[in-house]
């Protein structure tokens, strides 16, 4: 692999001289992300850029696209509603890793949530609160052109059809989900299609959104990880951020009502689908949490899965008990 991120960076700087001092891959998640360090002869310090391959092995929950993801990146660097990483180099039809890829530039900084977890103080964690809620609604104000190949669908019927999807995949495989629990996902997937809203509130949402990805780097917040970007509900971004357990996130009880409140303050509109979108982030949380811990038993976030999963369950059987 190293030959292969040296020829790409060859290209990138094609007037240096370059000398690739290493590459890894930091986080065990589903993507195949690196980080790739080196020097070239014209600075010998240290610099770093984040390659960003197409998965060999796609887990059944993400529909990966480098393409839309660059055109996101790009378009949220054109339209200047939030910060995020440059795209360093994207040419599709480069076959260095014989799949495609893209560069990212390299961010050095502290991730939101390890600023969280650095501090017990209310009024600064409240603080980490009111900067996601602008930072959303700053994401959500982004002027569709800037995307042209991302298209309006119906958001609650995906959100359905996703939670089919992986019920599917664990129904029809071998799993060590007893039959209590796959009753749970059928009862709630049932009830939240019996509950879809009629109209999407429309907006470009990250898809994905946690305190992980809201990157502080040279005093201001980079937006990181676009791959599931889509023209979706607004209030998905907000209640799949909390997934019900506000205290794990911001660090108090209160924090997802403050979040709300600056989100529709700094938005100015009203959330329209907030029920809905509570109970499918919450659902969504236990479903997908199953689903990666039976097929990518490896993934960093794994043992937060086995720690949430009685509260997400707890609260799911309280929903359905209504």
């Amino acid at each position: 692999m190293e030959n292969l991120f040296l020829s790409v960076l060859d290209k990138i700087y094609s007037q240096n001289k370059v000398k690739l001092l290493s590459c890894n891959m930091p986080n065990r998640t589903s993507h195949e992300v690196y980080f790739v360090e080196f020097s070239t002869d014209v600075s010998s310090e240290r610099q770093f850029l984040v390659f960003k391959l197409f998965p060999t092995n796609i887990p059944g929950y993400k529909n990966p696209c480098l393409k839309k993801e660059v055109e996101v990146l790009n378009g949220l660097k054109d339209s200047g509603v939030v910060d995020v990483p440059t795209v360093v180099y994207y040419d599709p039809s480069d076959t260095t890793f014989e799949r495609e890829f893209f560069v990212l530039e390299g961010l050095k900084g502290t991730p939101m949530s390890k600023l969280i977890s650095g501090t017990s103080d209310i009024d600064y964690q409240r603080k980490f609160v009111q900067q996601s809620a602008e930072l959303i609604a700053r994401i959500h104000s982004a002027n569709f052109n800037y995307f042209p190949s991302l298209n309006k669908e119906d958001y609650a019927l995906k959100t359905i059809s996703n939670f089919n999807r992986l019920y599917s995949e664990l129904k029809e495989s071998p799993c060590n989900i007893s039959l209590e629990e796959m009753e749970l996902m059928a009862r709630t997937i049932t009830l939240l299609d019996n509950r879809r809203p009629t109209e999407t509130d429309f907006a470009l949402i990250n898809g994905d959104l946690s305190t992980n990805h809201f990157f502080l780097s040279n005093g201001k917040y980079y937006i990181i990880d676009w791959d599931p970007a889509e023209i979706g509900d607004r209030s998905w971004d907000l209640y799949w951020m909390i997934k019900e357990i506000p205290v794990l996130v911001f660090g108090y009880e209160n924090a997802f009502d403050d979040l709300i409140n600056h989100y529709e303050s700094s938005a100015k509109i009203t959330l329209r689908n907030k029920e809905f979108y509570s109970q499918a982030a919450l659902a969504w949380a236990y479903i997908l949490g199953w689903y990666i811990e039976e097929r990518i038993p490896q993934h960093e976030v794994v043992p937060l899965i086995r720690a949430c999963r009685l509260t997400f369950k707890n609260k799911l059987e309280q929903l359905i008990s209504k």
